[in-house]
């Protein structure tokens, strides 16, 4: 923690010195990385959550997400237990 703290700290102070138009770039780019990692992510996922609402509707059920019904660990999870 005294690692990403001191991290956070110096980002922070090299961020402030630089001209406004780089640092607005620099978010540009991380925001389209991160876009670009969680894409496939949600991709994925989407299909199976999906196949898994239509299973519940055509069981006459109320569909209700739980991911140990798609396949997901819910002991590693912090939420959707």
């Amino acid at each position: 923690m005294l690692a990403y703290r001191i991290l956070a700290a110096l980002v922070v102070f090299v961020g402030a010195t630089l001209k406004i138009g780089f640092v607005w770039g620099l978010a540009d780019l991380f925001m389209a990385i991160m876009t670009l990692i969680n894409i496939p992510v949600i991709i994925i996922l989407g299909r199976q959550v999906l196949d898994d609402y239509q299973r519940q509707s055509k069981d006459g059920k109320n569909p209700v997400f739980k991911a140990q019904d798609i396949g997901l660990n819910t002991s590693e999870l912090d939420n959707w237990k």
